[in-house]
């Protein structure tokens, strides 16, 4: 039977999201817009993960930042695990490494760093049916992984790794970034704006993908001939993205104020820095080609203290020292900026944008495609929209209503349509599990041990599927004035039954009291759930029946 819910997960590069929809109602896209550490809403959340000094996974997101930003000093941060900025681009292709360099230099397992994010992502889903009272079985919900446009094998293997670590057993699929935005374009084009009109669509032959997100781009020309896409060719990882232009917005105040003051703002004040980076967002996605004027920016005071701090002078003085000194003045706390500031922080990143379509419709395949998709967060400014336009007139350049969420909700999409893989998640014990049957005569007031057992439920350097139920039985014949300890533990060594008692962890003990003669038969299992495999020593659920 087909699951009843899909969910997308879009691991980026920046930032990372994920949505759902039930079988039946695919186009019924709800998300997430509520994150620990943020207090305002959002659906797409930094990616951004942290891991403490013993490598254990610790948060992801607004939590990885606001903690690690709150630990102490530079030294107790270099102890951490701080990753962020994950994918890597050589010559088009996703590259991966086994191991990921956090920010500090310190490298950890690649899958681990994804799978925690996956992991994340599954128990917010599974928390937020829980909040409703739906309890989901994982048969019940299919996960859909997105892929870049083209990807090593190795990197594939490394997301499966990074799923089967997360140790849930929900069936999976990956889907690549193109299928979704087409599955979102064709399954979207009566209801969103600008698509409507252009009913041709379909009849389409040849068309131009183009996904600006915000530090990676990608162009992929595709055909879609007889009905099914058909990649012509793709130029993806430039970093002509949206961070692209978020770096010439910390260039602008480096000329402003100097590198050793910005700098310092940036690691000493990163909550107001990313205050600032929101309040810029608001602006980059504002402004038109045809503005002119002037647009407010609100700067941190911390900002204008350190300034005075490390050169002795106020905001004023450098503004007028700078190359902006005719196109800025201050009201109050507002710097009122000349639009031309704004737009010519584009220039170098729409240049390359424009630069890179040309190359791309003169490919000999290529050359004739008269549609142009523009999806991703960096497709919303219309100051990319308006020059990709000017410089193609002879093509149709259509950005759907919500570009920046057109791979996500394709991705849901696009899980409704293609067989999941089943997860078979196994795992290699690293201890003994067992229990210790102790069978008491308390007949002459004191307990003394009548007889005693172990049975091992998984050896160490066994292999064990995750959810496996392993079942013993023991039979006893009891009388009055006895009863049984049943207890379970954990051991390093191998050995079925000569167990160095030092050497044990006990993990859970049970007792139970026997009110007559006859035989008893003890049924004992063990279950290694995904949630087992989170520690070394796992802690499986144990239950123990007498029939």
């Amino acid at each position: 039977m087909a699951p009843l819910w899909v969910f997308a997960i879009d691991i980026g590069t920046t930032h990372s999201c994920c949505a759902y929809s039930m079988r039946g109602s695919p186009q019924k896209i709800d998300t997430f817009d509520r994150w620990e550490g943020c207090d305002y809403p959002t659906t797409k959340v930094p990616t951004v993960v942290l891991f403490n000094k013993k490598k254990e996974f610790h948060s992801f997101g607004f939590e990885a930042i606001n903690h690690f930003n709150g630990l102490k000093n530079d030294e107790e941060r270099k102890r951490w695990y701080m990753f962020e900025g994950f994918h890597k681009l050589t010559n088009n292709y996703v590259q991966t490494e086994p191991e990921l360099p956090d920010k500090s230099g310190k490298k950890l397992e690649t899958y681990k760093v994804y799978g925690s994010i996956i992991k994340v992502f599954i128990a917010r889903i599974y928390a937020a049916f829980h909040d409703r009272n739906v309890e989901l079985s994982q048969g019940d919900l299919q996960i859909v992984i997105t892929v870049p446009p083209i990807c090593t094998k190795s990197y594939k293997t490394m997301l499966q790794n990074a799923y089967h670590f997360t140790g849930y057993t929900n069936p999976y699929s990956f889907v690549r970034e193109t299928e979704a935005i087409l599955q979102y374009w064709e399954n979207k084009c009566d209801t969103e704006q600008g698509l409507s009109e252009n009913p041709s669509f379909k009849k389409t032959s040849r068309l131009l993908l183009v996904n600006l997100r915000g530090r990676t781009a990608s162009i992929t020309a595709l055909s879609t001939q007889d009905g099914t896409p058909r990649r012509l060719h793709t130029v993806a990882g430039g970093g002509w993205g949206g961070q692209a232009v978020n770096e010439e917005f910390k260039q602008f105040f480096i000329k402003i104020v100097g590198a050793p003051v910005f700098l310092k703002f940036v690691e000493e004040e990163e909550n107001d820095w990313m205050d600032l980076k929101m309040k810029f967002e608001t602006i980059k996605h504002g402004v038109k080609s045809e503005d002119d004027g002037k647009v407010s920016l609100k700067l941190p005071v911390r900002l204008r203290e350190i300034l005075e701090e490390c050169c002795n002078e106020n905001m004023q003085t450098a503004v007028q020292a700078s190359p902006y000194s005719k196109k800025i003045y201050f009201t109050s706390d507002q710097m009122r900026l000349d639009v031309s500031i704004i737009k010519d922080l584009f220039t170098n990143s729409v240049e390359k944008i424009i630069s890179n379509i040309k190359e791309t419709l003169q490919i000999e395949a290529v050359t004739g495609t008269k549609t142009i998709i523009m999806v991703g967060g960096f497709s919303k400014s219309p100051l990319v929209l308006s020059a990709v336009k000017e410089a193609f007139p002879d093509c149709n350049v259509l950005v759907p209503k919500e570009p920046a969420y057109a791979l996500l909700k394709g991705a849901v999409m696009q899980g409704h349509y293609v067989e999941p893989q089943k997860a078979s998640v196994t795992a290699v014990s690293k201890f003994t599990y067992g229990v210790h049957v102790c069978h008491f005569n308390d007949e002459h007031g004191c307990s003394e041990t009548e007889k005693e057992e172990t049975k091992i439920f998984l050896r160490k350097g066994e292999t064990i599927a995750v959810g496996d139920k392993v079942t013993r039985y023991i039979t006893l014949e009891t009388c009055d004035m006895q009863h049984v300890e049943i207890q379970f533990f954990t051991s390093p060594r191998t050995e079925t039954v000569s167990v160095d008692k030092s050497e044990i962890e006990y993990l859970k003990r049970v007792r139970h009291d026997f009110d007559g003669l006859h035989t008893k038969t003890i049924k004992i299992e063990m279950l290694f759930t995904p949630y087992c495999f989170e520690k070394e020593v796992m802690q499986p659920h144990q239950f123990v029946s007498f029939l």
